[in-house]
């Protein structure tokens, strides 16, 4: 916050000492209440840090990684744009005021989730999944790529 010139206020989570906060309206508040003051001061620094350049965080679909240092890149660096999903983050999505569920970090890997049956898995077990899968992308160009070497 020193060094980026920051100030000491807490616009998005409103948190106190303690694990009082107060998310804005549209946001999952059950989630913000349980978290951490680590990650609620991520949350704000991620925020003021947009803000510095212009940008409102609650009105852009971004993805943080709240699981991540402040001193390393926390979120999309683009608005739409996913950051790598990996088992232990803490996907927080700016515009929605939540974290990504199980469903949808399966489904941001390209796991076609309409098909599977899912009825025992949490979204623990679902998020673990999603963030040891490979984007269906990088292994359909992997397949190319190999089948064009074995031609030769």
């Amino acid at each position: 916050r020193l060094e980026e010139e920051l100030g000491q206020k807490r616009p998005l989570t409103g948190w106190e000492e303690g694990g009082k906060c107060k998310l804005p309206e549209f946001a999952w508040h059950d989630w913000g209440k349980v978290q951490v003051d680590r990650v609620l001061d991520l949350m704000d620094i991620d925020y003021l840090r947009l803000a510095n350049l212009g940008t409102d965080a609650t009105y852009k679909t971004l993805v943080w990684n709240l699981s991540q240092n402040v001193d390393r890149t926390t979120g999309s660096v683009k608005p739409g744009i996913c950051p790598c999903l990996t088992p232990s983050m803490v996907p927080y999505v700016t515009n929605r005021g939540g974290p990504l569920v199980g469903l949808e970090a399966l489904a941001l890997q390209g796991i076609p989730v309409e098909d599977l049956l899912l009825t025992r898995e949490s979204e623990d077990q679902m998020a673990d999944l999603a963030g040891n899968a490979m984007t269906s992308t990088v292994v359909g160009a992997c397949v190319m790529a190999a089948l064009i070497v074995a031609q030769d």
